[in-house]
Protein backbone atom coordinates (compact mmCIF):
# COMPACT_ATOMS: atom_id res chain seq x y z
CA UNK A 1 0.00 0.00 0.00
CA UNK A 2 2.69 2.65 0.96
CA UNK A 3 4.49 1.87 -2.59
CA UNK A 4 1.45 2.63 -4.42
CA UNK A 5 0.98 5.52 -2.55
CA UNK A 6 4.79 7.08 -2.65
CA UNK A 7 5.06 5.55 -6.13
CA UNK A 8 2.12 6.41 -8.10
CA UNK A 9 -0.17 8.36 -6.12
CA UNK A 10 1.98 11.40 -5.19
CA UNK A 11 3.85 11.85 -7.76
CA UNK A 12 1.04 12.17 -9.84
CA UNK A 13 -0.53 15.01 -7.68
CA UNK A 14 2.41 16.99 -8.12
CA UNK A 15 2.13 16.71 -11.70
CA UNK A 16 -1.56 17.66 -11.48
CA UNK A 17 -1.67 20.20 -9.06
CA UNK A 18 1.66 22.01 -9.40
CA UNK A 19 2.14 22.68 -5.29
CA UNK A 20 4.29 21.57 -3.14
CA UNK A 21 1.80 22.67 -0.33
CA UNK A 22 -0.71 20.02 -1.40
CA UNK A 23 2.41 17.31 -1.07
CA UNK A 24 3.79 18.30 2.31
CA UNK A 25 -0.21 18.55 3.76
CA UNK A 26 -0.30 14.49 1.85
CA UNK A 27 2.62 13.30 3.28
CA UNK A 28 1.93 14.79 6.91
CA UNK A 29 -1.05 12.87 6.73
CA UNK A 30 0.37 10.15 5.95
CA UNK A 31 2.95 10.18 8.92
CA UNK A 32 0.42 10.82 11.07
CA UNK A 33 -1.99 8.24 10.39
CA UNK A 34 1.02 5.57 10.45
CA UNK A 35 2.10 7.00 13.81
CA UNK A 36 -1.52 7.29 15.42
CA UNK A 37 -1.95 3.40 14.02
CA UNK A 38 1.09 2.57 16.09
CA UNK A 39 0.03 3.36 18.81
CA UNK A 40 -3.28 2.41 19.04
Amino acid sequence: MLYVVFGEIIPQAIIMTKSRMLTIVTLFGIILGLAVTAMG
